[in-house]
């Protein structure tokens, strides 16, 4: 049983939760790491997103790189669909690339609504609905789409808040609501 953790030093850290003791690191960034995503169906698959550009893939058991991905901006977040066969990921670029785990390729870009362009400290979150057919993110700062990984069919939404800027979108767990945070102390929705 583990902790996870990664950050501006570059270091991907097992963290035993009974000794406390750092039984493994994993080494490859040139940066701080962003974001870390287990595989929700093989879950000794580890994927992990880099100020460097690079998102890594990585199998814990044997400490070694499987594959890689590199993007423009830097990388600030990967996710996975639970059916493990999406990857997302939201660069600096402004972008929210989405690719397939089994093929590699890239099945579409979505510009992303930030705060600041190129800023790795203002930028939106994306998410994937519990049953992989849909993800949503914000757009700009009052609006979030939801696309239907299917069929490509998009649909955008307001927030009707134009004071705080959406920051971040989570599906609930019956994947019937979505929940938003805004920045700079806005309300949860």
């Amino acid at each position: 049983n583990y902790l996870v953790t990664a950050g501006r030093d570059s270091l991907i850290k097992f963290r035993n939760i009974q000794t406390g003791k750092i039984d493994k690191t994993l080494k490859l960034h040139k940066g701080t790491v962003y974001g870390l995503a287990f595989d929700p169906q093989v879950h000794s698959i580890l994927y992990s997103a880099g100020a460097d550009s690079m998102v890594y893939k990585w199998d814990p058991d044997t400490d070694e790189m499987t594959r890689w991905y590199k993007y423009k901006g830097k990388a600030l977040s990967v996710k996975l669909s639970n059916d493990g066969k999406l990857m997302s990921v939201v660069s600096t670029d402004s972008l929210l690339t989405i690719r397939s785990t089994e093929t590699h390729k890239i099945i579409k870009s979505y510009k992303l609504g930030v705060f600041k362009q190129g800023s790795s400290t203002n930028y939106a979150s994306e998410s994937f609905s519990p049953d992989s057919k849909y993800i949503c993110f914000p757009v700009a700062k009052d609006s979030f789409l939801i696309v239907d990984l299917k069929d490509n069919y998009e649909r955008i939404y307001s927030t009707n808040l134009k004071t705080y800027p959406l920051a971040d979108l989570q599906f609930s767990n019956d994947g019937q609501s979505v929940f938003a945070r805004f920045s700079l102390g806005g309300p949860l929705r």
